[in-house]
C-alpha cells in the first residue's frame, strides 16, 4: 500500500488531476446505467430522484461529519434554499433525461453545461460577451440541434430535459460560487443536498413503489456513484490545471456509449456523434478564452 501511495505522490498534479477525472467519467454514465435499469424495473423518475438524493446524501455525511457544526453555519438560508430547489430540478431533470433516451444522447446534450454557465454569468456576475465567445455559444447549442434534429425527428422531452438538467447543474455551480463567498463547502453541500432530499420525498410518495432488496442496492449504488463523481471532479480540478483536465470529463460520453450499446442495445447515430463533437469544442474553445481572460488580467 505504501508503494502505491509513494507512486501516487510521484506523479504530477497534472497526471493526478487526470486520473480523478477518469475515474468521476467513470462513475457519470454508471450512476445513468443504474438509474435507467431501475426505471425498467417500473419505478418512476419521481422515485429515482429520491433515492438519488436520499442515497446521495447518506453517502456524503462521512466526509463532513468531522465538520458538521460548521456545516450547519449560514448567514443566507434563502439562497441555499433556492440553491437546492435548483439541484432538485437538476437531478430530476436529468433522471428523466437518463430514461428517455439513449445513454450517449443524453450524456451529449448534458455538456452544454458549460454554454449555459457563460449565459447565466451575465445575470449572476455582470459578464459580458464578446463575439467570439457568443460565436461558440451559438456554435454549442447547434450542435444540440443536430442531436435532436427538430422539423426532421420528433422533439422529444427526454432531450429538453436534457438541456434543462445541464442549465440546472450550470446554475448549481454559480449559486456555489455566490454561497462561497461566505459559507464553507461543506455549507453548501449539505444544504443543497439536505433540502434536494426532503423536497424530493413529497413527489417521490404520490408514485412510491415498495422497494425490492434488489432494487434497494441499486439505489444506494447510485447515490455512491452520484457523490463519487462529484467528489472526483472536484478534486481533478484542485489538484490538476483546469485546461489539462477537463479534456477528459468527456470520456463520459464513450463510456455511456458502451454501456448503452452492451446493456440496452442503442446505437448513437452520426448524428449525435457529430453533435457531441461540436458541444465539445465549443466548450473546450469557451474554456480557453476564459484561462486567456484570466491570464490577461
Amino acid at each position: 500500500m505504501s508503494g502505491l501511495r509513494s507512486r501516487w505522490e510521484a506523479l504530477s498534479p497534472n497526471m493526478r488531476g487526470i486520473a480523478w477525472m477518469m475515474l468521476a467519467s467513470i462513475c457519470y454514465p454508471s450512476m445513468a446505467t443504474l438509474i435507467k435499469m431501475v426505471s425498467l424495473e417500473g419505478y418512476h423518475s419521481l422515485q429515482i430522484t429520491f433515492f438519488r438524493c436520499a442515497f446521495g446524501l447518506l453517502s456524503i455525511l462521512p466526509f463532513i461529519a468531522g465538520d458538521m457544526r460548521e456545516a450547519l453555519k449560514t448567514t443566507r438560508p434563502g439562497l441555499h434554499l433556492c440553491n437546492a430547489v435548483n439541484v432538485l430540478g437538476a437531478i430530476f431533470f436529468s433522471v428523466f433525461a437518463f430514461i428517455a433516451l439513449p445513454l450517449a444522447q443524453a450524456v451529449a446534450i448534458t455538456f452544454t453545461k458549460p454554454l449555459w454557465m457563460t449565459v447565466l454569468a451575465v445575470p449572476f456576475f455582470g459578464e459580458k460577451l464578446g463575439w467570439r465567445r457568443t460565436g461558440a455559444l451559438l456554435a454549442g447549442f447547434g450542435g444540440v440541434m443536430l442531436i435532436t434534429r427538430p422539423g426532421f425527428v420528433t422533439l422529444e422531452l427526454g432531450a429538453i430535459a436534457a438541456l434543462i438538467a445541464a442549465l440546472g447543474f450550470a446554475g448549481q455551480s454559480l449559486f456555489g460560487k455566490k454561497l462561497a463567498a461566505t459559507d464553507s463547502g461543506a455549507t453548501i453541500v449539505f444544504y443543497s443536498v439536505v433540502g434536494a432530499t426532503v423536497l424530493s420525498l413529497f413527489p417521490a410518495l404520490t408514485v412510491w413503489k415498495p422497494v425490492t432488496a434488489e432494487v434497494f442496492m441499486l439505489g444506494v449504488a447510485i447515490g455512491i456513484l452520484g457523490t463519487l463523481a462529484q467528489i472526483t471532479t472536484i478534486r481533478a480540478v484542485r489538484v490538476g490545471e483546469a485546461g489539462a483536465v477537463a479534456p477528459f470529463d468527456y470520456f463520459r460520453l464513450l463510456y455511456a456509449g458502451i454501456y448503452g450499446y452492451l446493456i440496452f442495445g442503442e446505437a448513437p447515430d452520426a448524428w449525435t456523434w457529430a453533435g457531441a463533437g461540436v458541444i465539445v469544442v465549443s466548450t473546450l474553445y469557451i474554456a480557453q478564452r476564459e484561462r486567456t481572460r484570466t491570464v490577461g488580467t
